[in-house]
């Protein structure tokens, strides 16, 4: 079966005053990446974001065999050479937030939890996530998905022995959304809010749902242990480093938050090794803030992938 067609994004960086295999122009990178991709290759854009070198960045819409012959032949080119497969019409990257939110408060016991999930699951309905009071009396929230029918849950879920009463909400996800996670020192993590705040007040009055959410910490253990942390959190989308020094075990745990969860992360220009580690850098701690929202929010024209590595 075909494979559909892709959005490839090619960065071509000719370097001044080399003769690469590209020749000196446009116009022949064009005809030369069209002659290895094939002729269904269709060219949406091309521009040039860097003064420094020769950088030519072009869009292009190749079938899947043309974008292999491309990625493939890029060893043979006397240039730096990068492709990535973006498909066209691609759904949105933000994971879908559960539609439900239902809380159960009941005497605590052993197995209470089991018993709660094993109603949710009759029902055809899968737990998100959960977040539990502890106490006596405890109350558990569920975020649940699914189709079915919410008031029989609730009255199902009155039945298991020991809970008091069942409540049905919005889920937290509909209501906080998305988060953005700011940790550093706090006279930068201060200015980063400022930015995320103002951004994101713009994306949620046009139906987004974004949150921001800090924590001034100093220390490379206890910076490290906190961005290792990220991962664990709900909903966290993104994750802003602010602060003058950040090295040492903290860039291992950004490499491992992007590299284990997926979750970009942003630095501010800083001296330490965190920088180098980060998806991309910004100068301004304002500016980080607003990048960051910008980053997550669908209802913003913002591709993470064509800026990574790059400073502001």
């Amino acid at each position: 079966m075909n494979q559909p067609p892709c959005k490839a994004m090619t960065d071509v960086q000719l370097q001044s005053g080399t003769r690469t295999h590209f020749g000196s122009g446009v116009r022949h990178a064009l005809h030369d990446l069209s002659s290895i991709a094939g002729p269904a290759t269709r060219f949406a854009s091309w521009r040039k974001p860097c003064r420094s070198i020769e950088t030519v960045v072009f869009e292009l819409s190749v079938a899947s065999p043309g974008f292999e012959r491309l990625a493939s032949s890029s060893a043979s080119f006397n240039i730096l050479f990068f492709a990535q497969r973006v498909p066209l019409n691609r759904p949105s990257t933000i994971q879908p937030m559960a539609q439900h939110g239902i809380s159960v408060f009941a005497t605590d016991r052993q197995g209470l939890l089991r018993d709660l999930a094993s109603c949710v699951a009759e029902f055809g309905a899968n737990i998100d996530g959960t977040h539990l009071e502890p106490g006596e009396k405890t109350e558990t929230h569920l975020e649940i998905n699914g189709d079915f029918d919410v008031e029989a849950l609730r009255l199902k879920l009155l039945q298991v022995p020991s809970v008091d009463r069942v409540e049905i909400t919005d889920s937290i996800g509909s209501i906080f959304g998305k988060r953005v996670i700011v940790m550093g020192g706090g006279a930068q993590v201060a200015q980063v809010v400022m930015g995320a705040v103002s951004e994101a007040d713009r994306h949620n009055l046009r139906g987004e749902r974004i949150s921001v959410d800090t924590i001034p910490l100093v220390g490379e253990k206890m910076l490290a242990s906190a961005v290792r942390a990220v991962g664990r959190l709900p909903r966290a989308k993104i994750l802003v480093l602010a602060g003058s020094l950040m090295g040492g075990d903290i860039t291992n745990a950004v490499r491992e938050l992007r590299e284990k969860y997926g979750i970009p992360v942003v630095s501010l220009g800083m001296a330490g090794s965190v920088p180098a580690a980060a998806d991309f850098i910004v100068t301004d701690a304002v500016q980080a803030g607003v990048m960051a929202v910008m980053a997550i929010a669908d209802t913003a024209q913002f591709n993470i992938d064509r800026i990574r590595g790059q400073r502001f």
